[in-house]
């Protein structure tokens, strides 16, 4: 059985936490991932800093926020959660801290911090490409992520394409691979310091993973219908709607089986939120999948 929760928080530059905080303060999470490339939105809250903690960290975020341009200081959050008995803490969530904000509700002093997916990708980073007559589009995408210096994980095997009359892009890294995304067919995602690819309408290599009552879901599916509106992937069916105790291992573009009493069946991951809270409420994880 799963109890004990565990969970690290820590924020500051790349490769060095300037602030760390556990499972000993509160600390709750909404933590939202899809396959869109999309900049998604999260919030972490930890209650109680003190005020010279809360100082230091408004501080990180000006220093970031003043030398915008810099790669090297942006202000960087980690967030890893999970059960003691289990595999301890895992990574949840990487990205960068967007604003920080503080509310005092008695007795409580409650800091707010939102963070957004790697916007150095989708505000500022800018690459220039120039490719002779047969260049691979996944050769293509390895650079733009390299110039990002992130590293490139091909969640999938995908129908790597060769342009035949070459390829150039000068602007800005997202627009780049949405630009050979669309040409290539494939979907791409800023997702824990990575960037990972993944075929439409299929699910990635990694392995199964198992949703059931004695796997941690909790109640049963919720069905969820296609109005067919998605232009950019028509064919896509219905799925289900599935919550289950926090799992981090559960990313958009996964494959899962549910097995209950409705439904049993393999489904891939198009989004999931975790939630969590170190001391009471939730601590589970409400993914959307779909029929491949």
């Amino acid at each position: 059985m799963l109890f004990n929760r565990v969970c690290k928080l820590e924020i500051g530059k790349p490769n060095k936490a300037d602030l760390a905080f556990d499972e000993c303060f509160r600390i709750i999470f909404d933590i939202s991932k899809s396959t869109t490339s999309d900049p998604k939105t999260s919030q972490i809250q930890v209650y109680n800093l003190s005020k010279e903690t809360r100082v230091k960290l408004r501080t990180l975020v000006k220093q970031n926020n003043e030398l915008l341009r810099s790669e090297d200081q942006q202000v960087l959050v980690y967030l890893y959660a999970g059960y003691k008995e289990y595999t301890g803490a895992e990574l949840l969530y990487s990205g960068n801290v967007a604003s920080i904000s503080d509310k005092i509700t008695p007795p409580d002093i409650i800091t707010t911090i939102t963070c957004s997916d790697n916007v150095n990708i989708y505000k500022r980073a800018s690459v220039s490409l120039s490719y002779k007559p047969g260049a691979s589009s996944k050769v293509i995408m390895e650079a733009i992520a390299k110039a990002l210096k992130m590293p490139f994980d091909d969640a999938s095997e995908f129908n790597d394409i060769s342009f035949v009359n070459g390829f150039c892009f000068v602007g800005l890294a997202k627009d780049g691979m949405d630009n050979i995304a669309k040409q290539t067919g494939v979907l791409w995602t800023a997702e824990n310091g990575k960037i990972r690819v993944m075929p439409k309408n299929k699910s990635t290599n990694d392995s199964v993973i198992v949703l059931s009552a004695n796997s941690g879901m909790i109640n049963s599916p919720q069905k969820i219908e296609s109005d067919g509106t998605d232009s950019d992937a028509p064919e896509i069916k219905d799925g289900w709607s599935v919550t289950s105790l926090l799992e981090p291992k559960l990313l958009p573009g996964r494959k899962v089986k549910i097995e209950s009493k409705i439904i049993n069946g393999l489904y891939t991951i198009d989004s999931v939120e975790h939630k969590g809270d170190t001391t009471t409420g939730d601590w589970q994880s409400i993914i959307q999948t779909r029929e491949e």
